[in-house]
């Protein structure tokens, strides 16, 4: 993997994340997040920064 391609599948993931969220958001069509909003957004987070981990653990060991 080169430094391009790890930067182009860390951009995708942000895109990911970013499109998860607004529907979570949006979706709800309330004035307030619930505390189950909340968890959903948490989860994303944590799944993205997997994701994140992934790919630069993937980089690391192809470029030693």
């Amino acid at each position: 993997m080169t430094p391009k391609q790890l930067e182009e599948n860390l951009d995708e993931e942000i895109h990911t994340f970013s499109k998860e969220i607004m529907f979570l958001v949006d979706s709800k069509g309330e004035e307030y997040l619930t505390n189950y909003d909340i968890e959903d957004i948490g989860r994303q987070v944590f799944y993205t920064l997997m994701e994140f981990k992934n790919h630069m653990v993937k980089y690391a060991k192809e470029n030693r």
